[in-house]
């Protein structure tokens, strides 16, 4: 079977991951894929480098990020008609309105991933992309794959997708490729990160933006190590390159560490390409997001054997048990947060590890890519017979 997949948005963060591997996937199951993205952003890292890397074709046929392209959209349907192209699959909310109508003008059967909890902005033009976006869920989906059962559910509850058209298949890692560390390395980077052996040390991984719920964790954690001196948060990210939105959050951030006086208990440590490594590091992991699609940076902290500290933003993940696991707390509410790291910084050592080797079970479980990128393969070889 022939595939056409389309990346708007062709960064290397979390949804271009996952269609990594569900590319991979496909290919395994001894299907031909064939790539069209946006074009790489001109900082930062990229998910093309790495597709072709992998011997994937990639094409740049035009702009995904317009409200609307008819251009591309004739484009990729004169594509999928050419390559007889038997399947069409989206990565990103920005693909929906091209490749949607693109698939539908090729007549060729539409499967796109949804990743996150759908966000279209303020105003008027939130408003023409919210019901573009509908409209093309509505009159071209053969088959939606969501990320999380909050994506399934608002595909179906917001966008009128049949549920017998919504199916979902759970983000995931590859547990057998977690990073193992020599001993002493956590000492070491403890280190040189600043860490005293007395420091209790969280650390939250996310792009610096609204959706992430950071201005949150500031307000949770001024309160919170008043009470615990010895803490420390290792902010983990930066604003997207470009994003003025983003620029701006992080400004409100780093005024707010400021006048909060938090600039010895917060490290913010920019773009890293060591987090497992800081991981090793910690002692817990934290993440305020406000809405998600289901978060690989949970799951990465799963498989490091981090206790962690989530907000309901995708509800609760599958198999996720408080106080086992972690701890579930509201999303946007900084008190219950605060008290969530109080009690998982208040238990004793053997109580954390334990609740470490509970994360790295259930990632076992319910969130390895080998299997559930094997049963995306299945859902799209329906999805392609009708």
């Amino acid at each position: 079977m022939k595939i056409l997949f389309t990346f708007a948005i062709s960064d290397f963060t979390g949804a271009s991951r996952m269609g990594l591997s569900y590319v991979k996937a496909l290919r395994d199951a001894g299907h031909e894929v064939i790539c069209v993205s946006q074009e790489p952003p001109k900082e930062g890292e990229s998910i093309v480098p790495r597709l072709r890397a992998e011997g994937f074709e990639v094409l740049h046929l035009g702009n995904f990020l317009t409200v609307a392209n008819p251009l591309l959209v004739w484009r990729l349907a004169v594509l999928m008609r050419q390559r007889g192209v038997q399947l069409a699959s989206s990565m990103n909310q920005g693909d929906v309105k091209t490749t949607a109508w693109a698939a539908l003008l090729a007549r060729v059967p539409y499967a796109p991933q949804v990743q996150n909890l759908r966000m279209f902005g303020a105003g008027v033009g939130g408003r023409i992309k919210g019901a573009l976006y509908g409209l093309s869920m509505w009159a071209s989906t053969d088959l939606a794959i969501a990320s999380s059962g909050a994506t399934e559910a608002e595909t179906i509850r917001r966008f009128d997708v049949p549920a017998e058209n919504v199916v979902c298949v759970h983000n995931a890692i590859d547990p057998s490729q977690l990073s193992t560390f020599e001993p002493g390395a956590r000492e070491a980077l403890r280190a040189e990160l600043g860490l005293e052996p007395h420091h209790f040390a969280f650390t939250c991984v996310g792009r610096l933006g609204e959706q992430k719920g950071q201005l949150v964790l500031l307000e949770a954690w001024a309160h919170f190590v008043r009470r615990f001196p010895h803490a420390r948060l290792l902010l983990v990210g930066d604003a997207g390159s470009g994003m003025a939105a983003e620029e701006a959050y992080k400004a409100r951030l780093l005024k707010m560490a400021e006048e909060l006086e938090l600039h010895d208990s917060v490290h913010f440590l920019g773009w890293r390409n060591d987090v497992a490594a800081l991981h090793h590091a910690s002692d817990g992991y934290v993440h305020p997001a406000m809405w998600e699609g289901f978060p690989l940076a949970v799951l990465e902290a799963f498989g490091a054997g981090l206790p962690v500290i989530m907000s309901d933003c995708v509800g609760r993940p599958r198999g996720f048990v408080d106080d086992v696991h972690g701890y579930l707390v509201p999303k946007g509410e900084p008190a219950p947060l605060a008290a969530a790291m109080a009690r998982l910084l208040e238990k004793n050592g053997a109580e954390r590890a334990a609740m470490g080797e509970a994360c790295r079970a259930l990632l076992s479980q319910e969130f390895d890519i080998r299997r559930n990128a094997r049963r995306l393969a299945r859902c799209m070889e329906l999805a392609a017979q009708g």
